[in-house]
């Protein structure tokens, strides 16, 4: 009996639920036919506005168009050049020398010395570097795990694993 009391009980508050939502959704959709509420007419004064025609300005397009590639030429006297010597024509900087196709192609741990051992493809050739060591000018700085820290003619690189 106890339970049929409860089903009861349950069921009229549910329905108690629905009923509400739907009289509030009633509600809201038949106030649509209230006559809107009427704003009384504001007077907006008008401002005072100058004539501003005499403040005019003229832009001054007297600058290069950064869009296109311009060649610097510099002008030098004919007495200028004979004096400089050849040496100093030259450039200070050395042409950078390529750098070989390096491919890191993985790494194992060697269980007497506990050390990082990294397999390396350089130009073509698979070879086993520990850190330090250097082969075809490639001195192997750090291994990462990763990737791996390189330097070839005083230049460094980081490359990662493919």
């Amino acid at each position: 009996m106890k339970n049929k009391k409860t089903v009861y009980i349950l069921l009229f508050s549910v329905a108690l639920v629905w009923g509400i939502v739907f009289y509030r959704t009633f509600m809201a959709f038949s106030q649509e036919n209230e006559l809107p509420v009427q704003v009384p007419e504001q007077k907006v004064e008008v401002l005072n506005l100058s004539d501003h025609t005499a403040d005019s300005y003229q832009l001054a397009f007297n600058y290069p168009d950064p869009f296109k590639v311009q060649a610097k030429q510099k002008e030098v006297a004919p007495h200028e050049t004979a004096s400089i010597p050849a040496k100093e024509n030259k450039t200070a900087f050395s042409q950078p020398v390529p750098w070989p196709t390096i491919k890191y192609t993985g790494y194992f741990n060697n269980v007497k010395s506990k050390k990082k051992i990294t397999i390396l493809n350089i130009a073509g050739r698979d070879l086993m570097l520990n850190e330090g060591e250097t082969q075809q000018g490639i001195k192997l700085l750090k291994n990462i795990g990763d990737s791996i820290k390189v330097s070839f003619n005083q230049s460094i690189k980081f490359i990662h694993l493919n």
